[in-house]
């Protein structure tokens, strides 16, 4: 995300007190993993969702032409980026 942990440490200080998250000890006390709860798993899963939906409606509105040109250019955006393939993605399990 390109932010320090100055800014980091109250954001996820918030999502542990609302239980989306929580802090676990590893081999080193003063780095502390952090592990996404079942209800912080509920609300990605659930933001997810809504995000898929949104856009099915929104790629249905486009013609076929429209969604394979947008489709190559997202492709290259990615590629521009340096942004693993969706096979790679896929070996990854991701």
């Amino acid at each position: 995300m390109g932010e320090g942990p100055a800014s980091v440490d109250p954001l996820l200080s918030s999502l542990a007190s609302r239980a989306f998250v929580a802090f676990v000890s590893g081999a080193d006390p003063a780095s502390p993993s952090l592990q996404i709860t079942s209800r912080g798993r509920e609300i990605v899963d659930e933001v997810t969702e809504r995000r898929r939906s949104e856009l099915a409606t929104i790629l249905a509105r486009l013609s076929h032409v429209q969604r394979r040109e947008l489709g190559e250019a997202l492709s290259a955006f990615a590629d521009a980026a340096d942004e693993a393939s969706s096979e790679e993605l896929l070996i990854l399990g991701l």
